[in-house]
C-alpha cells in the first residue's frame, strides 16, 4: 500500500468520524433540554456541525432556555396516598411558571398543590413568580407503586408574561393559541423518578411529632384531603366549649385541632391572627360536609340565645335582685 492510499484511508476515516458526530449531534438536539446560556451556545455548534457535515437543517429552531429546575424534597406515605414535595425554582426574570402535575405511567388520580414556601402554614398559590422558589405537593394513591417499584411525576410548566392577568383555566387551549400574547414561550417538562415512600403516618401523629415532622405531615394532609370552609368563623373558645372532643396541637406559628371519637378523621386549622377556625380537613368529604353542618347548628342557637335578651338589658336597664333594694340604675 502506497502513501496515496494511506491519504485516502485517513480522509475517508475523518469523514466517517465527522459523519458519526454529525448523527451524534442529531441525537443531542433531539434529547437536550437548554437551562442556560451555555447549553443555548452548544446548540448552535451543533447544529452548525450538523450543517457543514451533513448538508441538512433542523426544522424546529433551538429549544428556548428551560427556566426552571426540579428537585426532590423528601416523600411520605399518609393514608392510602403516597406523598412527594418538590422543590420547583423559577431562575427567568421575566416569566411566571404555571405548574401541571401527571405521573408515570399515566394516571388521572393525581392530586396537586403549590405553596410559595416550605412550611405547612405558607400560602397556596397558583403560578411561581420569577426569580423565586416553590414547594410543589404531589399524591396519588399508593397503588400505582404495585405495578412498577419506580414512577416518573412530570412537572409540566407553562411560562406566562409577568403582566398577563391571571392563570388560564384551560392551561392546554392556553398554550396551544398561538396568538395571545401572554405566551410567551412553548410549555417544557422536567421529570423526576421516584420510589415507594419508606416512612408514613397519620393524624394521630400530630400529638406527637415536633415541628419539623408536623409540617411534612401537614403538607400530606393538604395534598390529599379535601377542605371546607364555613361561611362564618367559628371563635375558638366556642369551638373548644362545643367541641371538647378536639385536641389542640400547638407549633409556636400555627396551630391544629385533632378530631378524636365520632370526629377522628377531622383536622380543625386555627387561624392564629383572629383566634378562631373556617377551614377543616379531611379526606371523607361527607365527613366534612356533615360537621360544617353541626357547626352551622351550633352558630344559629348562639345566634338565637342572643337575639333572646331581656327587654330591660336593651334598654340599657338594670334590674335589682328581689333581695335587694329597688333603687334602678340607667347607664
Amino acid at each position: 500500500m502506497d502513501s496515496g492510499d494511506v491519504q485516502s484511508l485517513r480522509q475517508n476515516l475523518k469523514k466517517i468520524r465527522e459523519i458519526t458526530e454529525a448523527k451524534r449531534n442529531i441525537c443531542l438536539e433531539t434529547l437536550s433540554t437548554l437551562e442556560n446560556y451555555e447549553d443555548l451556545a452548544k446548540s448552535r455548534a451543533r447544529r452548525q456541525h450538523v450543517k457543514q457535515v451533513l448538508s441538512v437543517d433542523f426544522i424546529e429552531p433551538p429549544s428556548e432556555i428551560c427556566p426552571a429546575s426540579v428537585s426532590l424534597e423528601y416523600s411520605h406515605l399518609y393514608e392510602d396516598y403516597a406523598c412527594f414535595a418538590l422543590r420547583l425554582q423559577n431562575t427567568s426574570k421575566d416569566l411566571k411558571l404555571v405548574p401541571q402535575c401527571s405521573v408515570l405511567p399515566s394516571s388521572p388520580l393525581v392530586r396537586m398543590l403549590v405553596s410559595n414556601k416550605c412550611d405547612s402554614v405558607a400560602e397556596i398559590v397558583d403560578f411561581v413568580r420569577p426569580i423565586s422558589t416553590c414547594q410543589i405537593h404531589v399524591a396519588f394513591p399508593k397503588e400505582l407503586f404495585y405495578s412498577s417499584e419506580k414512577l416518573v411525576i412530570v412537572i409540566d410548566c407553562f411560562p406566562l408574561a409577568t403582566t398577563s392577568a391571571g392563570v388560564p383555566a384551560d392551561l392546554l387551549a392556553f398554550a396551544l393559541s398561538r396568538t395571545l400574547a401572554d405566551v410567551v414561550s412553548t410549555p417544557f417538562s422536567r421529570c423526576v423518578q421516584v420510589d415507594f415512600p419508606t416512612t408514613s403516618s397519620s393524624l394521630r401523629d400530630f400529638e406527637y411529632a415536633d415541628e419539623r415532622q408536623a409540617v411534612k405531615l401537614m403538607s400530606c394532609v393538604r395534598v390529599c384531603s379535601s377542605r371546607q370552609t364555613l361561611s362564618k368563623p367559628i371563635p375558638l373558645k366556642d369551638f373548644r366549649r362545643f367541641f371538647p372532643q378536639f385536641v389542640g396541637c400547638d407549633y409556636e406559628t400555627w396551630q391544629v385541632y385533632l378530631g378524636t371519637e365520632r370526629y377522628s378523621g377531622l383536622l380543625a386549622v386555627v387561624d392564629i391572627k383572629s383566634h378562631s377556625l373556617q377551614n377543616f380537613l379531611s379526606i371523607n368529604k361527607s365527613q366534612l360536609i356533615s360537621f360544617a353542618a353541626s357547626i352551622s347548628e351550633v352558630q344559629n342557637r348562639e345566634e338565637a340565645a342572643q337575639s333572646r335578651i331581656e327587654p330591660e338589658e336593651k334598654l340599657g336597664i338594670q334590674v335589682a335582685d328581689a333581695n335587694d333594694s329597688f333603687d334602678i340604675d340607667f347607664y
